[in-house]
């Protein structure tokens, strides 16, 4: 999950980057669904590391949840844990249990490993957690946003926002139709760990279930 600089192929708006790629053509909104607000950015400094603080972004998340039974594990009452805050734990468990090589400073998290190591850092922290893999993002990641949580979406490849081998925070979904086409756009919105803009960025997928699946946090 090696970053390279593609930030001038990053979307920070949908409908404009659909109309700037076809133009002459005009689309309708069909859909959409945002928690943006309740997931802040984040910034990884580490080497191939976005899964590691892409979990720690969700277990933030649900130790900060308003009435939920994490939020008394907090580690301040007075003020919202950051992600950031957990990373050095995260990336302890991920030396103990998975680094071959820690000399190397690679984080790399192989994807048959999300959801059992979901598992270890929720456990490691005590929180009334489980973690599951889906292929279905289209469909569960919906349902994810409509109840508001947020989910990790891990990407081979995208079609568009310049993202290869990598995972980000989804926090929100717009679908877009071309008119006079019936040709549909499924974007996501992203908390991608380049960037600590409070404006989330996009990717757009297909329904090619090849190229990304997601991983869901959610209370046992």
């Amino acid at each position: 999950m090696i970053f390279r600089d593609r930030s001038d192929r990053r979307i920070t708006d949908p409908l404009s980057f659909l109309e700037s790629s076809y133009p002459g053509r005009s689309f309708k909104l069909v859909s959409q669904l945002s928690i943006a607000d309740v997931v802040p950015p984040y910034y990884i400094y580490e080497h191939n590391a976005c899964a590691l603080y892409g979990i720690a972004s969700l277990l933030a998340f649900h130790m900060n949840r308003p009435g939920s039974d994490t939020q008394m594990r907090s580690i301040s009452k007075e003020r919202p844990v950051r992600a950031e805050e957990l990373v050095p734990r995260i990336m302890e468990l991920f030396s103990e249990k998975l680094d071959p090589a820690p000399s190397l400073k690679d984080f790399t998290l192989d994807n048959i490993d999300y959801n059992y190591f979901s598992k270890l850092c929720i456990k490691s922290m005590g929180l009334p957690l489980t973690a599951y893999n889906s292929f279905s993002r289209r469909f569960r990641g919906m349902q994810e946003l409509k109840e508001g949580r947020p989910f990790l979406l891990n990407m081979w490849y995208a079609d568009a926002g310049g993202y290869f081998n990598h995972t980000v925070v989804c926090c929100g979904m717009a679908e877009y139709r071309m008119k006079g086409s019936g040709r549909s756009f499924l974007f996501y919105q992203i908390r991608d760990g380049y960037t600590l803009d409070p404006a989330p960025r996009w990717t757009m997928l297909s329904h090619n279930p090849a190229q990304a699946y997601i991983t869901v946090y959610k209370d046992k």
